[in-house]
């Protein structure tokens, strides 16, 4: 195990190595041309071990003594504790010099640098912490698990700490920000020895707390991978999806897989303060022609009609995915309804309206926005047939089962929008192979509309006419927006509409 992590430590190599190619990653060209300048010559920085005697530091070795006479089973504890201390001194002076230079360069990186080093620290220090209970208290490995978890977080912050130290002094020369940057090092090597030996000494569980990456399993009918956040405090019997949305096209699926996890990550909070696991899908949206037909990030009709594999009824491999995890928390003494909370916005919220009415069995309450246009659950309107995407005019030869009325009636939604939001919801959905569909919307767009405003009525207006239990919302003065007021009002919404 230590040699696993020591190893980590010519990733770091490696990663120094690539910074110039990160900075494009993490920051818009417009940040890259207004800090770079004239890019001054700046010798790649190396951290040896004389750099930080230099500072009155030690890379931290293990005390062979104490190791000794510890019990086996004790090891990894005293290691979680060991590091997660040395991780919480590192990412304070980190963030200290990095403030430092930030008072002095009022820097763009310095000021993230200071940002992101604090939370490491803040969350290092609840690493140690945990760490010495669960060195003192093992075997009992509760509080291993509350040290894995909040090492999770440490690992991430020390990471964009570390990157937004290195780039404060490269583009500054400021020494603070260059002591900055090494403390912020060893903070990150540190922070991931912790997160290491924290998830080892651990129950033996099918899951961990924190964040999960389970592999795609054809046998359980599910082609891509998904990522599965624990809670440390579950009290909730519904599962929480949140269907992941890049944003843009790309063929390749680690692309997309870090935009599930940066979902999972910012989304967290949002599990914790539900105290529910949340289950992120990693569909990718492939830069071609299915993305127009298929659209597998918004669950388009061409998931019913491809023949690739991968991409077919991606509604039903979310639901195998929902099974798969079902089974992994029943495994750990986790008891769930089969029936999920899920929550979308944009893309997501699109795919969120969707596999609702789809699967209106499997659905307990469903928060989607930013959305446009509802899949309303009427046949026709005004003489104008409604297919999928659209209604459910063709939904019995799609699914092969009539619409389930009772079912999607029991249903909690809540569809909300910015008054204001144009993110180009005139767009038109494809709506089958060999139909010529510019009559259809020519139709559509003159009986619904085309702004976000028009189609959010229109599909109301069509709620409306059916059993449902659906509450149609608009945020004045909002535009492509997720806001704290409406974070806070989903979030009461699935209190109130949970099992």
């Amino acid at each position: 195990m230590l040699e696993t992590a020591r190893s980590l430590e010519e990733q770091l190599v490696t990663w120094q190595a690539t910074l110039d190619s990160d900075i494009e990653k993490v920051l818009t060209e417009e940040q890259i041309a207004q800090y770079r300048g004239s890019q001054p010559t700046v010798a790649k920085l190396d951290v040896t071990a004389s750099d930080l005697e230099a500072f009155g530091l030690e890379v931290p070795e293990a005390d062979e003594e104490t190791e000794s006479s510890l019990n086996a089973d004790c090891t990894d504890c005293y290691y979680t504790y060991y590091y997660g201390y040395y991780s919480y001194i590192y990412q304070y002076y980190a963030y200290l010099y990095a403030y430092y230079g930030y008072s002095s360069t009022g820097s763009f990186y310095a000021y993230n640098a200071y940002i992101y080093n604090y939370y490491a620290n803040y969350y290092a220090n609840y690493v140690y912490i945990y760490g010495n209970y669960a060195y003192t208290y093992c075997p009992n490995s509760t509080y291993a698990f509350y040290a894995f978890y909040y090492s999770d977080y440490t690992l991430w912050y020390s990471y964009y700490g570390y990157l937004y130290s290195y780039y404060a002094y490269y583009y500054s020369s400021d020494i603070n920000l260059y002591y900055s940057y090494i403390y912020a090092v060893e903070g990150y090597t540190n922070s991931t020895y912790a997160n290491i030996y924290a998830s080892e000494c651990t129950d033996e569980k099918v899951l961990q707390i924190g964040i999960n990456e389970i592999s795609k399993d054809q046998n359980k009918g599910f082609y891509w991978d998904y990522l599965l956040y624990l809670p440390s405090d579950v009290n909730n019997k519904n599962l929480l999806i949140i269907p992941n949305n890049t944003g843009f096209r790309h063929n390749d699926i680690e692309v997309h897989k870090t935009y599930a996890y940066d979902l999972i990550y910012w989304r967290k909070t949002f599990a914790d303060s539900l105290k529910i696991p949340l289950l992120v899908p990693v569909f990718p949206r492939p830069d071609d022609e299915t993305d127009g037909t298929i659209s597998s990030q918004y669950l388009g009709r061409g998931t019913f009609e491809t023949d690739i594999i991968e991409l077919k009824r991606q509604d039903i491999q979310l639901l195998h995915m929902v099974d798969d995890a079902l089974d992994r928390l029943a495994s750990d003494g986790y008891e769930f309804s089969n029936k999920v909370i899920i929550w979308g916005y944009s893309a997501s919220g699109i795919f969120t309206s969707r596999i609702t009415v789809l699967h209106p069995n499997r659905i307990k309450a469903a928060a989607f926005g930013g959305h446009g246009w509802s899949i309303a659950p009427v046949s026709e309107f005004d003489g104008l047939d409604l297919p999928y995407p659209y209604g459910i005019y063709d939904y019995e030869s799609l699914i092969g089962e009539p619409f389930d009325t009772l079912e999607f009636s029991n249903v909690a939604i809540y569809s909300f929008m910015g008054a204001i939001d144009d993110n180009g919801w005139g767009m038109h959905w494809y709506i089958g192979e060999g139909v010529d569909p510019h009559p259809f919307y020519d139709s559509f767009d003159q009986k619904f509309g085309t702004t976000a405003l028009e189609l959010m009525n229109s599909a109301e207006a069509l709620y409306s006419t059916v059993t449902s239990n659906a509450s149609f919302v608009l945020y004045d003065e909002i535009g492509h927006d997720i806001t704290e007021k409406m974070d806070l009002d989903v979030m009461d919404f699935f209190r109130n509409n949970k099992e």
